[in-house]
């Protein structure tokens, strides 16, 4: 969770703010007064709190003061969000321990690579034995179940060798692991019917979480060396470039669309895809395609041949944003270079590789501070109109509107 802006007062005598993009707590003797475009949600509210008090925990058991205390509180800030990630999903204080201990494992292992690669992995952590052998069918997909003759204890000495982390990569296959830290076997899968976004959002494991039952979350890490950790649809929590994201999927598909109609594919799994592969893009969700200015703002295309662009488009603008994305042309839409218009409503495609003329962005100076190269430019003049996202390709999700910056994330 990123706030745009926190502030701390010491003296508070209005009733504390709770919506409106504003949220105020007391803690410590102070009000933190959180800030940003759009409402905190209840589970970043949760999650804030136990950052908070974990802070407090440590720092109280600290007696010295002066220098050496400055030393111990950059150590305590170093460590205090390990912490209250082990707090925020661990089920009970005696699973504690052993929750940190495997997080500690995996952010070791997130820094290593294999003949050029990054290592890749990942477990879902469950209280009993896992499960038995065998193949399994549910719905959507087909799964094999792999039992070990005797299970294995994690231990980093385990965790670095190459059996762990080369046949088991965290994407067709994971770990099933106990809350005692003993590996017990795991999952291939053989077959499913996700697209693209929902395979590279979790989707599949989330399916498999379900039916395994009493699993209490899901660690990996994926290609661009990030610690991923989830147990339902509900939020992300990322280790990337040394420092936690909690990203709540709620959010992100707020800062984008007002409702979201059942059985449209969320948002979130989209662009949060985008990010956990690096590919950046730029997109647009036209509150009014007709409003005056709109069309002075599309200058062209990147595609030169205009015959081949719309024979090409004539066939996307009529399709529906879940049938862009069974057929993985959306993926191909969003990886060109361009800015991609999304109905408001986020059921179409009003337009795709579009050239924004950026020089109606350098007159604000909401613009102006957006910093970052074109596609943040495009962006932000692109939000005059309706919300505006961009993915950067170093990862973090960033939303405008009305040439202001709302929501940024990872």
């Amino acid at each position: 969770m990123v706030a745009k802006k926190i502030s701390v007062h010491k003296k508070w005598d209005k009733p504390l703010p709770r919506s409106d993009g504003q949220w105020a707590i007391k803690w410590n003797g102070e009000v933190l007064l959180f800030e940003r475009g759009i409402d905190f949600t209840r589970d970043e509210k949760k999650f804030a709190k136990i950052v908070l008090d974990s802070f407090v925990s440590l720092d109280k058991k600290i007696g010295s003061r002066g220098v050496a205390h400055q030393y111990l509180q950059t150590s305590i800030m170093a460590s205090v969000f390990d912490i209250a990630i082990s707090r925020y999903i661990a089920i009970s204080r005696s699973q504690f321990l052993n929750i940190h201990t495997l997080i500690q494992h995996f952010k070791r292992l997130s820094f290593e690579r294999y003949e050029g690669e990054q290592v890749k992995t990942g477990m879902v952590v469950r209280k009993g034995k896992c499960f038995n052998a065998g193949d399994s069918q549910i719905n959507k997909m087909r799964y094999e179940k792999v039992a070990f003759d005797s299970s294995v204890h994690l231990t980093q000495k385990i965790l670095s060798d190459t059996a762990f982390f080369r046949y088991v990569d965290g994407v067709e296959s994971f770990y099933c692991c106990d809350a005692g830290l003993n590996i017990h076997g795991y999952v291939n899968i053989l077959h499913d019917e996700f697209n693209v976004f929902e395979r590279l959002s979790g989707a599949r494991i989330e399916f498999l979480i379900k039916e395994l039952d009493d699993v209490h979350f899901y660690i990996g890490i994926t290609s661009s060396s990030d610690i991923e950790i989830f147990y339902d649809d509900k939020f992300r929590i990322l280790f990337r470039k040394g420092r936690w994201y909690f990203i709540d999927t709620e959010s992100v598909n707020r800062s984008i669309i007002e409702r979201l109609d059942k059985g449209v594919v969320d948002p979130w799994r989209i662009f949060y895809s985008l990010s956990k592969i690096r590919k950046g893009t730029a997109a647009l969700f036209a509150e009014n395609d007709d409003e005056p200015g709109f069309k002075e703002m599309l200058v062209g295309h990147v595609s030169k041949d205009k015959e081949m662009l719309q024979a090409v488009e004539s066939g996307i603008v009529v399709a529906s944003i879940d049938r862009l994305c069974e057929t993985g042309e959306l993926f191909r839409i969003l990886t060109t270079d361009g800015m991609t218009i999304f109905t408001n409503d986020f059921e179409g495609i009003i337009d795709f590789s579009v050239i924004v003329d950026t020089s109606l962005a350098s007159k604000s100076a909401g613009c102006k501070n957006a910093g970052g190269g074109g596609r943040s430019t495009a962006v932000c003049a692109g939000s005059v109109f309706g919300n505006a996202l961009k993915v950067s390709e170093d990862g973090p999700i960033s939303v405008y509107y009305h040439e202001e910056l709302i929501y940024k994330i990872g």
